[in-house]
């Protein structure tokens, strides 16, 4: 089949290319995590400070990457990652993992609710009839 000259370029028929390649995507999801991470221990380590210390942490974003680093190594104690100045406020191994625990749920709500927000839309959900099967359903029963 041979082409018009006059149709337009050869390039106009090919697909576009993906917005973003995989190694993009790869260090999107890699700093997102990172990000995520970065707040639920902030997050942990000032609503520690209010329940146990009775104080907010002043704690600026190096330090928040120091904590980060160091928190490896201090699983067992996780008061130790933190700066010197703000370990006191802080409790010691439970009170430090249910101030995790605590705010990673009230984290995982928040955001299971901005989803289901966002992504309600048309699709059916799990465990209900859709209007079309309730319309076909016999009357009957």
């Amino acid at each position: 089949m041979r082409r018009d000259p006059w149709s337009g370029s050869p390039w106009q028929d090919r697909p576009e290319p993906p917005p973003f390649s995989p190694g993009d995507q790869l260090l999107g999801y890699g700093v997102a995590a990172a990000g995520i991470g970065g707040g639920l221990v902030w997050a942990t380590g000032q609503a520690a400070g209010l329940a146990f210390g009775h104080t907010w942490l002043n704690v600026d974003p190096a330090e928040l990457a120091g904590v980060l680093v160091h928190l490896r190594e201090h699983l067992g104690d996780p008061q130790l990652a933190w700066p010197t100045d703000a370990q006191s406020a802080l409790p010691g191994l439970v009170g430090m993992y249910a101030t995790f625990t605590a705010t990673t749920a009230a984290a995982g709500m928040a955001a299971g609710q901005v989803l289901r927000l966002v992504g309600a839309g048309d699709r059916p959900r799990l465990g209900r009839p859709s209007r079309t099967t309730r319309e076909r359903s016999s009357t009957w029963a």
